[in-house]
C-alpha cells in the first residue's frame, strides 16, 4: 500500500537590502558608508560579512556592528 500526503507551507525570508553606499574622505582616508536594512537579525541570523569590489580588488569586512 502506498499513501502519499501533500501539504502546503508558507516560507518567508528576511533578506537584507542595501539602502545606500556613499564614499567620503576624512583626513586623507577614504570612508565607505554602507547602509543595510535587515529588520529581524538574531544571534544566528545577521550580516556577518560585507565584500566590496574596490577597483577590481575584493575587500572583505567582518568586524561589523550588530545594531
Amino acid at each position: 500500500m502506498l499513501i502519499l500526503a501533500t501539504f502546503q507551507m508558507n516560507v518567508y525570508a528576511d533578506v537584507p537590502n542595501i539602502l545606500s553606499i556613499t564614499r567620503r574622505t576624512d583626513g586623507g582616508n577614504t570612508i565607505i558608508d554602507v547602509k543595510i536594512r535587515h529588520s529581524d537579525p538574531t544571534t544566528n541570523h545577521y550580516i556577518s560579512q560585507i565584500n566590496l569590489d574596490l577597483d577590481g580588488t575584493i575587500k572583505s569586512f567582518t568586524d561589523l556592528t550588530k545594531a
